[in-house]
């Protein structure tokens, strides 16, 4: 499995913490991830600067929360990026955060069991 995705340590103490409430957690992550993803997406398109702002500032929260510090680290740059040119310098597709959410899903339902 492909850890450099995720922090293994971060996340094999989620699974022992959490237990078997452990793949409610990561179905909760996805399904929060994927609609804060399709919302930067749209506001993106709308040209909201402050809505984008605070949800991809939300969705890096997530993913330190899980562990997975390469999606956070893309959600960083990107925050940035927003904060000092707007996002208009953003690409609207957002193929770095959504390509690095799809092998991290993939991740995260492998470990899961879901």
């Amino acid at each position: 499995m492909a850890f450099e995705h995720l922090n293994r340590a971060q996340i094999d103490e989620l699974a022992i913490m959490l237990e078997g409430e452990f793949p409610e957690f990561v179905r909760t992550f996805i399904a929060h991830s994927d609609d804060l993803i399709t919302s930067l997406m749209k506001q993106l398109l709308e040209k909201d600067n402050d809505a984008f702002i605070i949800g991809v500032h939300s969705l890096k929260g997530s993913c330190r929360n899980i562990g997975a510090e390469l999606l956070a680290n893309n959600c960083l740059e990107i925050e940035l990026l927003a904060r000092k040119e707007s996002i208009s310098s953003v690409d609207p597709e957002l193929p770095t955060i959504h390509q690095e959410f799809l092998r991290l899903k993939k991740i995260l339902i492998e470990l899961a069991r879901i």
